[in-house]
C-alpha cells in the first residue's frame, strides 16, 4: 500500500510548522500564524487533530495542540498522516421501544377547556379578499 500525496493547504502546513518550531501551543498563540477567525482556526485544528496531524496536550492548564509523533516524519516527507482511529463515544443506556396496548384500561381524554376571554373575537372582522 502505498502513502497518499500530502495536500495540505498552505495555512495548514504554516500552522503545522509553527506547532513543529515552537512545541504544543495554544489557540492565543496560533491564531497569529494564520490570521484566521477563532472560529476558522477551532475548525482546522480539528479537522487536523481527526486528520492525523495533531493531538491535544494532556494535563496541561489550557487547550494546547502539539503535531502527532507519528506525523512528524511524514510531514517532511510531503505524505499524509494515518487517520486516528479512536474507541467509539459511549452510547450510555438505550431506551426500550415503547409498546402501547390498546386493547387493556379505559381512555379517557382530557375534559375540553373553552378558549380564554376575547381569543375568538377575530373571527368577528370581515374577510376582505385580496386579488393575487
Amino acid at each position: 500500500m502505498t502513502l497518499k500525496k500530502n495536500r495540505l493547504s498552505e495555512y495548514s502546513k504554516r500552522l503545522l510548522e509553527h506547532i513543529k518550531t515552537h512545541g504544543p501551543q495554544n489557540l492565543a498563540q496560533l491564531r497569529p500564524v494564520t490570521g484566521e477567525l477563532e472560529s476558522d482556526l477551532v475548525k482546522r485544528l480539528r479537522n487536523l487533530r481527526t486528520g492525523g496531524w495533531l493531538e491535544i496536550v494532556e494535563g496541561a492548564p489550557e487547550l494546547r495542540w502539539n503535531i502527532c509523533t507519528g506525523a512528524i516524519p511524514l510531514f517532511e516527507q510531503g505524505l499524509v498522516a494515518k487517520k486516528r482511529k479512536g474507541e467509539p463515544k459511549p452510547m450510555g443506556e438505550v431506551a426500550e421501544r415503547r409498546q402501547i396496548n390498546v386493547m387493556e384500561g379505559d381512555y379517557k381524554p382530557k375534559p375540553f377547556t373553552s378558549p380564554r376571554k376575547g381569543s375568538l373575537d377575530f373571527s368577528a372582522i370581515a374577510s376582505r379578499g385580496v386579488r393575487c
